[in-house]
């Protein structure tokens, strides 16, 4: 159970009603709680609906790695190099 699940339960609150409060679908609330990574626009929805501040952050997602290691993670989860493209990709 990651922080924002708990957090979530923490306040009586279903996937369906967070999902309504923050305006993002119910399976972006999934994706969110089984630890998949999400855009900062996601994050600020969600910390709003759950009557959060952006400097509360990081009470339910952790901090940006600083290192230039740092992978993306597309559509369906799947960690891709910094680059953007599926390893092995041919570029276009």
């Amino acid at each position: 159970m990651n922080r924002v699940q708990k957090f979530r339960e923490s306040q009586l609150l279903g996937k369906a009603e967070l999902a309504r409060r923050s305006g993002v679908s119910e399976s972006t609330i999934d994706r969110v709680e089984a630890g998949h990574g999400c855009r900062m626009e996601t994050k600020r929805k969600i910390l709003f609906a759950l009557g959060l501040s952006l400097q509360e952050s990081t009470k339910l997602f952790q901090r940006p790695r600083k290192n230039g290691s740092q992978t993306k993670t597309g559509a369906e989860g799947h960690s891709l190099p910094a680059t953007g493209r599926a390893r092995g990709a041919q570029p276009r």
